[in-house]
């Protein structure tokens, strides 16, 4: 199975849910994202009541549906969590408030959040009244899949910073949706599920099953993720699921009732982590992987 990075000793504190996102922009960013804004278009999510049942050889136990599933090994202690589209996906409607220099903004997806935040880590370019353009069109797009096309369109790109950012971005995404109390119960009731079977939070995996990405997705149809698991109970697939690990990582936190952010600002925690005494972001695979993580 995937092994999940190690998380810092510092996420072990018990912190402050609404402190874990809050941000500080220019005033004209500010204005923008205050706008009232166009409809969006998004999934709605599917949490699908769970009834375990047992297979012939009676060597795992599972629940299955066409866009999520569960396996369980028993004598192995691992827990499997599929997905497609409807249940975890970065695409399903749930409101997120971020805090904004004091000010509230509540984006309606995951994506559409991610996006922004993209967008917003290069507005220091030369070309900065094209990148506020970018925003502004993420922001009123009409569709999640609309607002992650408008976000290719930066000027001034740059692949280091963004790298250096974008898995704890979305991990603390995965942390504001669980914050949404439909989300919240269903993770609940997995967490309930693991400890029934002894299984540690830290060695559940979770897999955006999605031939379309290759790169925060498994790149396989959730299909093949399913049958791949109940051949030898090992998750093995091309993609790299840095969407399922940030999920994963964010299941640990809500398991052991710890959240990210203390009493310190976005940028303080940014600061800190990146310092020489921090720690290494994207502590995921083989250490070697590290730091080749990229993103869209």
């Amino acid at each position: 199975m995937f092994r999940r990075g190690v998380l810092p000793a510092y996420k072990r504190t018990r912190v402050r849910f609404r402190d874990s996102f809050a941000m500080s922009v220019s005033s004209a960013t500010l204005a923008l994202l205050l706008k009232p804004r166009a409809p969006m278009e998004c999934r709605d999510p599917q949490f699908p009541t769970i009834v375990l049942t047992e297979s012939e050889c009676k060597t795992f136990k599972f629940f299955c549906t066409p866009t999520f599933f569960i396996i369980i090994f028993p004598k192995t202690h691992t827990m499997h969590v599929g997905f497609f589209e409807r249940t975890f996906s970065n695409f399903v409607r749930v409101d997120m408030e971020v805090e904004v220099d004091g000010k509230k903004v509540v984006f309606r997806c995951g994506e559409e959040l991610f996006k922004a935040k993209c967008v917003m880590a290069h507005l220091d370019s030369p070309d900065n009244e094209h990148n506020m353009k970018v925003l502004d069109a993420v922001l009123n797009a009409a569709e999640p899949k609309i607002a992650k096309k408008a976000s290719s369109d930066i000027h001034g790109f740059k692949a280091g910073n963004w790298n250096s950012q974008s898995y704890h971005i979305m991990f603390l995404i995965q942390l504001l949706k669980f914050k949404n109390d439909e989300f919240r119960m269903f993770v609940l009731q997995l967490v309930d599920i693991a400890k029934h079977f002894a299984i540690k939070p830290e060695t559940v995996s979770f897999m955006e099953a999605t031939s379309r990405d290759d790169l925060w997705g498994t790149g396989v149809r959730i299909e093949d993720v399913y049958s791949q698991i109940c051949a030898d109970g090992v998750a093995n697939f091309k993609g790299r699921n840095l969407l399922g690990k940030a999920i994963g990582d964010a299941f640990v936190e809500l398991a052991s009732h710890n959240y990210v952010g203390l009493e310190e600002s976005m940028d303080e925690f940014v600061a800190r982590i990146m310092s020489k005494d921090g720690f290494r972001l994207f502590e995921i695979e083989h250490p070697a992987k590290r730091a080749k993580t990229t993103a869209d």
